[in-house]
């Protein structure tokens, strides 16, 4: 999300449509502190501006993750999101910032975020950075919204 050639700190804009109605979304790509630096943050916003969404997030484990010794175990963790504001999972700490400190280092896999309740589902969105956080030379910062579901 750089303009190359600018300069180093000239970024590109980054914004939600606002008018979104969507209520499930997709990370298809997550990962936690993986030995060669890879590492993502999940961000989620609340486009509701006067209630707060209840969410549940599930963590998949990739196959690849499973079969190299990994837990075959999804992680979920239930939130609720302020009106009109986000909540961050930041997969380069070692607590992603909300308290949630199970997920271990080197994991990957999907994030899959819904309502806790169809009933009071609010419309929410997602951003996903991908990063490099041992420090890499280069342009190592990708980024991509997150995928609406029906």
């Amino acid at each position: 999300m750089r303009f190359p050639g600018v300069n180093d700190s000239f970024a590109a804009y980054e914004a939600f449509r606002s008018d979104s109605t969507t209520t499930k979304v997709v990370f298809p790509l997550i990962a936690k502190r993986k030995a060669d630096g890879f590492a993502t943050a999940a961000i989620i916003q609340n486009l509701d501006t006067v209630n707060s969404a209840a969410v549940k997030l599930t963590y998949y484990p990739s196959y690849q993750y499973i079969t190299s010794g990994g837990s075959a175990t999804p992680l979920v963790y239930l939130r609720t999101i302020a009106a009109d504001s986000n909540l961050i999972h930041n997969h380069r700490l070692g607590d992603l910032g909300d308290g949630v400190s199970d997920m271990p280092d080197g994991w990957y896999g999907t994030l899959y975020v819904e309502p806790q309740n169809t009933g009071t589902a609010r419309p929410i969105v997602g951003y996903a950075q991908l990063t490099n956080y041992l420090g890499a030379p280069g342009d190592t910062y990708m980024a991509h919204n997150a995928f609406a579901l029906p």
